[in-house]
């Protein structure tokens, strides 16, 4: 299920995540590969109770778990989270934060770049979904706005002036309260 073929033709997995995953598939899920996608949370749990954890000084094995989780995530058709990796690695999401805004181990940028690195992975998904979607996800798209900062912006019209000059948003802000623009009075600009 979560191998990949050798040169040599045998069957072998890249990751102790993959061979865990498919542990859990033939004994908490009787071989039924499909409960996965409902019951995924529980296989986060599941693998952290038996994976050993790299300590969180040790931010090259996170990274690499960090990977193998999002590869778990795209082959059960789940979105990757920050929330979902930290259950998965037992390190409160809290923590993580602390290690984006510089507020913990800021002295090793390492783990700056990582974190800004998953938080990346995980919005890149988010964005993905709202691209390639049909219909509006209105959970998805509350999502976008409260995890990741997302908003909805929609394009300012340029002006037209007398001399079919168009003007920007920009420009528009920049002009003096006193100009007035009305259909008796078209708005002159300078040259």
């Amino acid at each position: 299920m979560n191998t990949e073929i050798a040169s040599n033709r045998m069957e072998v997995y890249t990751n102790k995540l993959f061979e865990l995953t498919d542990q859990y598939i033939n004994e908490v899920l009787g071989g039924d590969e499909e409960k996965l996608t409902k019951r995924f949370r529980e296989l986060l749990f599941y693998l952290a109770d038996r994976i050993e954890m790299p300590y969180s000084d040790d931010v090259d094995g996170l990274n690499n778990i960090f990977d193998a989780y999002v590869r778990l995530c795209v082959r059960y058709c789940k979105r990757p989270t920050i929330e979902g990796f930290s259950f998965m690695v037992n390190i409160n999401r809290a923590t993580f934060d602390d290690w984006r805004t510089g507020r913990y181990r800021s002295s090793d940028s390492r783990y700056v770049h990582s974190i800004k690195r998953w938080y990346d992975i995980c919005k890149s998904f988010v964005i993905d979904e709202l691209s390639n979607s049909n219909t509006a996800n209105v959970n998805l798209i509350f999502t976008a706005k409260a995890a990741y900062g997302m908003r909805e912006t929609s394009p300012v019209p340029p002006l037209e002036t007398e001399h079919r000059r168009m003007i920007s948003a920009d420009e528009l802000i920049r002009l003096d309260c006193n100009d007035t623009i009305s259909a008796d009075k078209p708005l002159i600009l300078g040259d």
